[in-house]
């Protein structure tokens, strides 16, 4: 029996799961993270990044098993109903990871090590497209120099299209670091190196942009001030337009905190985070719904996501 099936025998009866927003899960109220559907989304696996379509009817995010075995799965609401996530078209033969939306929702970019030309290759920033909520196309490789023979990851846009990835390429502060590629014409045009109030020596990596540019999210490790494992931080512009040093958010603790999203009403902040929160082992004899909930319980020093409230 495959586990979603048995998150299904979880969630039969419960009037949350059949409401329309964000899974019906309870919508948090203070600025303490919690897990996403916890059990569904938020299981036993390694479940990292998280996307919303912008109209709201359908979720993608990634399972990975090791660095170079993950799949993007989705979910959609149907017929009054959340559907069990299963594998998108396009995912499952390469380690595919970090589906982002693009604004008008026709485009949904990711990263991804599948080859090209029968040859491996690195990890790269691909797209698929789809019309009028049709299937998604083939993919296809994201041009305008986004990628190198270098790594590219987290895939991040703006209203009007430009891209924001991770990459390790020449030119950059130091490790990783966040470039940005602006879209004029029809075209994505050479990436740049985003300033000191961002990148460092110590790397910087998987980045939300603010569609507005407003803000931005993003992981960073070995900083003087890190509590420890990757840390989430946020820099905004000044009234001049430019980007202020980055701050290190409140809750992030000594496991990796990563892969920030924010919901499109953005009203809620989502990530990724291995924190283990302390799952006893059970004391008494369990029934099999409790045996379900022990084994997948979010709660397992693996990746999950989390939301709270901006």
């Amino acid at each position: 029996m495959s586990k979603f099936i048995l998150v299904f025998l979880l969630l039969v009866g419960t009037p949350a799961a059949a409401q329309w927003e964000y899974f019906g899960q309870e919508v948090p109220t203070s600025l303490a993270p919690r897990p996403f559907a916890p059990y569904l989304l938020s299981a036993s696996d390694n479940e990292r990044d998280f996307a919303i379509a912008p109209d709201g009817k359908s979720i993608y995010y990634t399972i990975q098993y090791s660095a170079n075995r993950s799949i993007i799965v989705y979910s959609e609401y149907a017929n009054n109903q959340w559907t069990l996530p299963r594998k998108a078209s396009f995912s499952g033969v390469y380690a595919d990871l970090e589906p982002a939306f693009s604004l008008d929702g026709l485009r949904l970019y990711f990263s991804s090590n599948r080859s090209v030309g029968g040859n491996q290759k690195d990890f790269d920033i691909w797209y698929v497209e789809r019309v009028d909520g049709g299937p998604w196309s083939e993919p296809a490789l994201a041009g305008g120099g986004i990628n190198s023979a270098e790594n590219e990851f987290y895939p991040s846009l703006t209203r009007t299209g430009d891209l924001y990835f991770t990459a390790t390429r020449a030119g950059g502060k130091g490790g990783e670091d966040i470039w940005v590629s602006r879209f004029e014409n029809g075209r994505f045009l050479t990436p740049q190196v985003l300033p000191d109030a961002i990148n460092s020596i110590h790397g910087e990596y998987n980045a939300f942009i603010d569609p507005d540019e407003q803000f931005i999210y993003f992981s960073s490790d070995g900083r003087a001030d890190e509590v420890g494992g990757g840390d989430l931080y946020i820099s905004r512009k000044d009234t001049t337009g430019n980007w202020m040093p980055a701050r290190r958010l409140n809750f992030n603790t000594e496991k990796l905190d990563y892969c920030p999203y924010v919901s499109p009403d953005g009203a809620y902040l989502f990530f990724t985070s291995e924190r283990d929160q302390e799952n006893p082992l059970p004391t008494n004899p369990l029934d099999l719904i409790s045996v379900l909930k022990y084994v997948l319980d979010p709660d397992n020093n693996k990746g999950n996501i989390y939301w709270a409230r901006r």
